[in-house]
């Protein structure tokens, strides 16, 4: 389980993640001789405590993730560094790179069941642009979101009765 945080104020922009890397081996299947296919459970391997999940990009912006860690023989990290050197220079912006993403994904590694963060800073009005990038199939929130206050409101219902203070220290 990976755990990725993105935040927004005022002033800055904030992405976290932990550094724990864990696989899954993949489920077996069997067919026992009287016809009945069996599947042994997934079971979560350890594989470092050292893993990079959150980057900077040249343009200035990050991308976090969390989902599967590797895709055949190449762990996300590694394919999330190929992606922002190929596809992300000083001059993309920000709300474009959504979209960037889930095409290299798409076209590289069908299949990926990966969650990206994408946060940053437009160059033209210098707002806050907070995107969620899906690339499981089977999940029924949207590929791309860009995550607002509403967003977020409509993802956790249940928080309806969470009250939010900003705390003035002056």
């Amino acid at each position: 389980m990976s755990l990725i945080a993105t935040l927004y104020g005022n002033d800055a922009i904030v992405m976290a993640s932990d550094s724990r890397l864990t696989t899954n081996l993949t489920p077996k299947e069997t067919l026992g001789e009287d016809g009945v296919k069996t599947i042994e459970k997934t079971k979560g391997i350890f594989m470092s405590d050292t893993a990079h999940k959150t980057f900077l990009c040249p343009n200035g912006c990050g991308i976090s993730y969390c989902g599967d860690s590797s895709f055949g023989n190449f762990t996300i990290e590694a394919i999330l560094k190929n992606f922002i050197a190929l596809h992300i220079s000083k001059s993309v912006a920000v709300k474009d790179i959504p979209q960037l993403l889930q095409d290299f994904i798409q076209t590289n590694y069908t299949g990926l069941s990966t969650r990206f963060h994408v946060a940053g800073y437009s160059a033209d009005d210098k707002m806050q642009n907070l995107f969620s990038v899906d690339t499981n199939p089977k999940n029924p929130q949207p590929k791309m979101t860009m995550l607002t206050l509403k967003r977020v409101k409509e993802m956790f219902e249940f928080m309806e009765d969470i009250e939010y203070k900003i705390i003035d220290e002056n």
